[in-house]
């Protein structure tokens, strides 16, 4: 059996361009991404198994609730949504390339959880389950376990981003590419050059 050759896409949680995706499809057997969802429970079945159309609802900021149906052909909103502001075009973007690719979901293309959401699931099934130590809670109160402190030494370490789902998905992005040996990769020539900081991570 040959290595596949892999690769991981940051900064941004899905890949905007055709034509980028369409070579990316070309070069690598995997992509990898960082789902932009709080849930950890594996988003790489989960994705491959969502209906025809995602649900998403918002409130506004006059309290009523918009809701977005987003297939791979559409997204549909009912009620008045006003200006959607980026972080929700972002979710609803995502959720478009999820549907438009859902037939390579768990055979080319892979999501992971984010580190927030990593670290929340794992406090959570041992307080479900096993138990948590005083040490392991105390860590994660402090944002001193592992995930958390990714997290906190990218947004220390670049204290003028100010974008929440870039705290999620660069230092996620960068911690599974060494983990796993998966080059980084991206279309985005206006992204910083962090996370850069070994010669065979590329953009």
């Amino acid at each position: 059996m040959t290595n596949k050759y892999a690769a991981m896409y940051y900064p941004d949680c899905y890949v905007d361009s055709p034509k980028a995706l369409a070579t990316y499809l070309l070069l690598y057997d995997e992509i990898h991404l960082v789902a932009l969802s709080d849930d950890a429970r594996n988003p790489t079945e989960r994705f491959s198994k969502l209906p025809p159309y995602t649900t998403i609802k918002l409130m506004t900021k006059g309290r009523e609730e918009v809701e977005f149906l987003v297939s791979a052909s559409e997204i549909r909103v009912s009620g008045d949504s006003g200006e959607i502001d980026m972080q929700t075009k972002r979710t609803l973007l995502f959720y478009q390339f999820v549907q438009r690719h859902k037939q390579l979901i768990g055979t080319t293309i892979f999501f992971h959880p984010h580190l927030w959401a990593s670290a929340v699931s794992r406090i959570t099934g041992k307080l479900l389950g096993d138990g948590l130590s005083l040490e392991e809670l105390s860590r994660f109160l402090t944002g001193e376990d592992e995930e958390l402190g990714a997290v906190a030494a990218f947004q220390a370490n670049f204290p003028s981003i100010r974008d929440e789902a870039l705290w999620r998905i660069v230092p996620t992005a960068t911690k599974i590419a060494k983990e796993r040996d998966l080059i980084l990769i991206s279309d985005n020539s206006d992204i910083y050059a962090y996370a850069l900081d070994s010669e065979r991570y590329y953009m």
